[in-house]
């Protein structure tokens, strides 16, 4: 039971697991939480049928192309991604890893706002716009702490500034998670775009009219 929970196959010659793969994904992409939707073909289970679009459960582990949830392994054949640059592009093992534990992180600090109540006036605009203020204010006070060259006050072996920009990121991820944003994968996607970014070159930025900071 436990091995058709976690989709195993069985067990080969030298003890491995073995995975049972659920079915082939093509025109795979990310959402938010670590899922994965795309269409399904071969190799499927149940009254699936060739092109049937499918959202999987949380993905929990990636080994090669074989992306495992709690239940069942799905081999990926083919992405689409939102940057033309690289479709059909899977995103490597390390970016698989990141963009999970990253949504994570928003989802478990907006759960633990919510239930502290910090989410009882909904989810309007002008909620949202004083949760992004809130994230200036944190910044705001990083910045004090690097003026003043402090300890934090509240922990006290600790940088102010450091402590004050931990609070700006929780704040983030509180609001990426109630938006329901895949903020994993927009942060990689942005990281790869920034890496192509002519104007982000060292050439670039030394010429006239480049970025100095």
């Amino acid at each position: 039971m436990m091995d058709q929970l976690l989709g195993h196959g069985g067990v080969d010659d030298d003890g491995n697991i073995t995975p049972k793969i659920t079915g082939i994904l093509h025109n795979a992409v990310w959402l938010p939480d670590g899922t994965l939707k795309g269409e399904i073909y071969d190799n499927h289970v149940g009254a699936l049928s060739d092109g049937t679009e499918i959202i999987t459960t949380g993905v929990t582990k990636v080994c090669g192309d074989i992306y495992s949830t709690r239940f069942a392994n799905y081999k990926v054949e083919s992405w689409r991604s939102k940057d033309a640059a690289n479709d059909n592009e899977p995103p490597s093992q390390t970016t698989v890893r990141r963009i999970i534990a990253i949504n994570e992180l928003a989802s478990y600090f907006h759960m633990k706002s919510a239930k502290a109540g910090w989410w009882k006036d909904g989810n309007g605009m002008y909620v949202m716009a004083t949760k992004l203020a809130l994230i200036h204010s944190e910044v705001s006070e990083a910045m004090e702490g690097l003026r003043k060259d402090v300890m934090d006050d509240k922990l006290p072996h600790r940088k102010m500034m450091e402590v004050e920009l931990a609070d700006a990121v929780i704040r983030i991820f509180d609001l990426a998670g109630a938006c329901g944003f895949d903020l994993g994968g927009a942060i990689m996607e942005k990281d790869a775009f920034n890496a192509r970014r002519a104007d982000h070159k060292p050439e670039a930025r030394a010429a006239a009219g480049g970025k100095a900071f």
